[in-house]
């Protein structure tokens, strides 16, 4: 099972929901070359034009983990995002 730690509080993370928590999904390679696509969207462009993988799954593993935040009612790339596309 997973831990609850991250971002996890639905007014920073609204797309948290509590199996997902539980699971503790990682931030793998595949969710990095997927991430990009989400950046600048609200939330209903993310429920509605992605699938659940590449979309609110990612959305709230990339929030969690820190590679993305919510601001303004939209997802955003964060400076540890940044920085790891800089490597």
């Amino acid at each position: 099972m997973g831990n609850n730690k991250g971002v996890i509080e639905n007014d920073k993370n609204p797309f948290s929901c509590d199996p997902w928590i539980a699971q503790g999904g990682e931030f793998n390679d595949v969710r990095r070359k997927l991430l990009p696509a989400l950046f600048g969207k609200d939330e209903r462009a993310i429920r509605t034009k992605f699938s659940v993988f590449d979309g609110t799954s990612l959305a709230f593993i990339a929030i969690r983990w820190g590679y993305a935040r919510w601001v303004d009612g939209k997802i955003e790339a964060t400076e540890k995002w940044m920085n790891e596309q800089q490597k």
